[in-house]
């Protein structure tokens, strides 16, 4: 069975690297007592970096991502 998030690929390696380090300050911020959600405007967007978190190294990153639909 295929998933959706398969099929999408890192362009931006550099802007990568920059999410990933914003989530680990965040995360390191709230000391792991606090979930953290991210809002993101685009479900392009939001299915990236999630799979970006989910397959980080050495361990997935826990936030949520979600896609908010924009009025």
């Amino acid at each position: 069975m295929s998933n959706d998030l398969d099929n999408i690929t890192i362009k931006n390696q550099k802007r990568a690297d920059a999410i990933l380090k914003q989530a680990e300050r965040q995360i390191r911020a709230v000391g792991g007592k606090v979930k953290i959600e991210w809002h993101v405007s685009t479900e392009l967007g939001a299915k990236g970096i999630q799979k970006l978190f989910d397959n980080a190294e050495p361990t997935p990153i826990n936030i949520k991502v979600k896609w908010i639909k924009q009025q």
